[in-house]
């Protein structure tokens, strides 16, 4: 590599360390307190990740009967050294970009207080003729599709896991960094500052914080078909569990832009607003059955 191309990579992994640490500054800045959401998921899943990749190889060594298993470990880490610390700095700076993501998301009403809901109300009912866009895919599909739903909707964990382990352990590092530079920036610019710019609670807490009750008929027949039962326990379960992330992390893009229409502008997150237009939830960005905002109408 060229001393441009050096250069080059040491600017990019630092970027990655600072937008990692973006939102928490944004919040020390603020002055908002950091909402505690349970055991950080995606640092659990780093630590996982990195045991993994700590153990596997001796075992692998050990499973072929290597004649210096310790020795050959040392040789591995001599030679595989700088790719061992650019997969370290993505590891962490994945972990700790969602979790500030997250943090922020908590943080919403604190850094610009809820004022989208009636506007977006509107603009739901002109694309849709006078009517929510819930009703829309109520409509057409049947009354069991909202389970099938949310069944979809949780495939794309494995694929979020899948997309992460490949920035993580990618060889090539101009590649990781165009990776990781879009995973962050995603969450941070589409996911964040797009829902700080239009905060709203969405259908599922319209009616506590505005006192109105333009998706009580939604909220019904979510409990009619026993499904909010299942949903909100999937959603107190953890903040993180909803980001269903494909390459281009459209399910968060589509919660941060507060609005189910933005689905028309890109085809291929139709799977994602479908879903959440179906259970209610493209506006909901405080994924909490007791969210920490709930007592600020009063």
């Amino acid at each position: 590599m060229g001393d441009f191309s050096r250069k080059g990579l040491l600017i990019g992994y630092a970027s990655v360390v600072l937008l990692s640490l973006v939102p928490f500054v944004v919040l020390a800045i603020a002055n908002v307190p950091i909402v505690d959401v349970g055991t950080p998921p995606y640092a659990v899943f780093a630590i996982a990740i990195a045991v993994v990749l700590i153990v596997l190889r001796p075992l692998w060594l050990v499973a072929r009967l290597h004649p210096e298993p310790i020795r050959q470990l040392g040789r591995d880490l001599l030679n595989y050294a700088p790719w061992l610390l650019t997969s370290g700095i993505t590891l962490l700076a994945i972990a700790e970009t969602v979790e500030g993501a997250l943090s922020i998301k908590q943080a919403i009403p604190y850094l610009n207080p809820f004022w989208a809901d009636a506007a977006l109300i509107r603009i739901d009912r002109i694309l849709f003729f006078g009517h929510d866009a819930w009703q829309a895919t109520h409509a057409v599909l049947p009354s069991g599709g909202t389970q099938v739903i949310d069944w979809l909707y949780a495939i794309w964990h494995p694929v979020k896991v899948a997309f992460c382990m490949a920035m993580i352990l990618s060889f090539d590092r101009r590649l990781q960094l165009q990776a990781v530079l879009s995973f962050q920036l995603s969450w941070l610019l589409l996911g964040n500052l797009t829902a700080v710019s239009l905060s709203s609670v969405g259908p599922v807490f319209f009616s506590h914080f505005w006192g109105r009750d333009d998706f009580a008929p939604l909220i019904a027949q979510l409990h009619e078909g026993n499904a909010s039962r299942n949903l909100f326990r999937q959603i107190s379960a953890g903040s993180a569990g909803h980001e269903c992330v494909c390459r281009r992390h459209f399910c968060d893009a589509i919660h941060a832009c507060c609005h189910r229409s933005a689905g028309c502008a890109f085809p291929e997150r139709a799977p994602a607003v479908l879903a959440m237009d179906r259970l209610g939830l493209c506006r909901d960005h405080v994924f909490r059955i007791d969210p920490p905002w709930l007592p600020l109408r009063d």
